[in-house]
């Protein structure tokens, strides 16, 4: 039979505003969760927590107010692994949504990070930076703040990042590892950068019209759907989004280096999905279209409502690229654009390969280029149709 050590950890913080109320510390070391005795952990008068026992044990941290009340910073500086909820009944790990733990959190860091498995479920923001060997889950309704980071160091797949009613502007960065998977990232916008050395991001949604100005680099990376109810980028600060594995190995669903782009909202981004030459990227198709769905695809009666790209598009094959505001029913794989270059290092579209499919332009401009290299030497590109009125 586990031995189960339990002493009760609260505090009563300086009394001030709601958010200065109680926050709890609890261990599950084998027998199931219980109050952490102060050899376990510590809380200061801001609400800042120290955990200080690992070999494998559980931690949950919450507060007794957890829509208006905060917990501040968590440090670990052991050298054995722990497991880190931010939740006020969670029990474990989970793919679904935790109860809430707290509003806003300052974080999690110390020399210890690269030990610490995370899920955090909060009612507000994120004000700190979060670092964690895995994170599982994070939920932070409020989204989290300019200036601060979310960082995975080991190679485990994330189920979700979500801001359900507010913009993710700090960075998400699993810059170091392989993660075979990310589930989702979701917010009502997007203006940190997201960063991956390798591995899949399944989906990217902005939604309730919000926007993306942050980067997306996926550096030996693909990822499924960006979709977006704002706009991706600006006219004075285009977005990268790049996205370099050689998927030439990969069958059915997993071809694409760039599965699909859809945005209800103009489009003002430098999109790569290619590694170069030598590496091949498949990229699938881009929409700008006010009636654009995550499927990729237009509701009938909308194919004219189209918006602008402007920017560069570079890939080595190409499969349903359209830019275009042809008919729906004729063509379900839209990209109803303009496309608008504004130079000749910009308003570009490059293929490393001869494209797979057609290439549909609604319009283009004298300063615009359009490329399809074979092996580094230029060919005719047999699939440029012009789109006639």
């Amino acid at each position: 039979m586990h031995c189960r050590e339990a002493v009760f950890i609260l505090l009563t913080m300086l009394a001030g505003t709601a958010a200065r109320g109680q926050v709890i510390v609890e261990i599950d070391t084998g027998g199931g969760y219980g109050p952490a005795t102060g050899s376990q952990a510590t809380v200061d008068g801001s609400g800042n927590v120290t955990l200080l026992v690992g070999g494998g044990v559980f931690y949950r941290v919450r507060t007794t107010s957890p829509t208006t009340q905060d917990i501040g910073t968590i440090t670990y500086n052991g050298t054995s692994s722990i497991t880190v909820l931010i939740t006020t009944s969670g029990q474990n790990l989970s793919p679904s949504i935790l109860n809430e733990g707290c509003r806003n959190w300052a974080g999690i860091g110390g020399s210890g990070t690269d030990h610490i498995e995370l899920q955090a479920s909060l009612h507000g923001r994120i004000t700190g930076d979060v670092e964690a060997e895995y994170i599982s889950r994070i939920d932070c309704d409020g989204g989290t703040d300019a200036n601060t980071a979310i960082t995975q160091l080991g190679p485990k797949s994330s189920t979700a990042i979500r801001a359900a009613s507010g913009v993710i502007a700090g960075d998400i960065n699993y810059s170091d590892v392989l993660v075979d998977t990310l589930g989702l990232i979701e917010a009502d916008g997007i203006s940190g950068d997201i960063t991956f050395a390798a591995g899949k991001i399944q989906d990217i949604f902005v939604q309730n019209g919000g926007d993306l100005t942050g980067n997306i680099v996926l550096t030996d990376g693909v990822f499924d759907t960006l979709y977006v109810t704002g706009d991706i980028g600006t006219s004075t600060s285009p977005v990268d989004i790049y996205a370099g594995d050689d998927v030439s190995g990969k069958t059915g669903a997993d071809i694409y280096t760039i599965k699909r782009i859809c945005c209800q909202g103009d489009i003002y981004a430098n999109i790569t999905a290619s590694g170069g030459e030598a590496k091949k990227g498949t990229f699938g198709l881009i929409i700008a279209n006010e009636g654009a769905d995550d499927e990729g695809t237009i509701p009938a009666g909308m194919s004219d409502v189209r918006r602008n790209f402007s920017g560069t598009i570079v890939a080595y094959d190409c499969l349903n690229f359209v830019v275009s505001s042809m008919d729906h029913e004729k063509l379900p794989s839209i990209i109803a654009a303009d496309f608008s270059g504004v130079n000749s290092n910009e308003g570009e579209i490059r293929f490393y390969n001869e494209p797979l499919s057609p290439i549909y332009l609604d319009s283009l401009s004298a300063d615009s280029m359009i490329v399809i290299e074979d092996r580094l030497r230029m060919v005719t590109p047999p699939h440029w149709v012009p789109k006639t009125r």
